[in-house]
């Protein structure tokens, strides 16, 4: 009786280190994907900003038209500070992934349209 009770304890005990082993490596899986899934969208957002304020900077108009395209999607904004490129890109990388692409979108339209 006394063996058959040790089986036990040592197969539940084992079962036990198992299961904490198993979850300890799926939330690892987690945080990787985690990790992965925001330096894509970090990633994303600064393809984005580098193709519409290049290093060497932008014309009168074409900033004109991403402030405006700007302060339409955020609906707050001032003009005078967003009219200096690095707290024009620093506003950017602030905005979350959907809204910088329909900033990108209205810039785009607004570029067509000639505005």
């Amino acid at each position: 009786m006394r063996f058959l009770m040790l089986c036990f304890t040592m197969s539940l005990f084992a079962l036990t280190i198992q299961g904490c082993a198993t979850g300890r490596a799926d939330r690892d899986r987690e945080r990787q994907a985690s990790i992965e899934s925001r330096n894509a969208i970090e990633s994303k957002k600064n393809t984005i900003i580098e193709r519409h304020i290049p290093e060497d900077g932008l014309t009168f108009t074409r900033r004109t038209r991403l402030i405006d395209a700007t302060i339409t999607v955020l609906h707050k904004g001032d003009r005078e500070e967003l009219a200096n490129l690095n707290r024009l890109r620093d506003t950017l990388r602030a905005t979350s992934l959907p809204d910088l692409e329909k900033i990108e979108t209205h810039y785009k339209e607004k570029l067509a349209d000639g505005e």
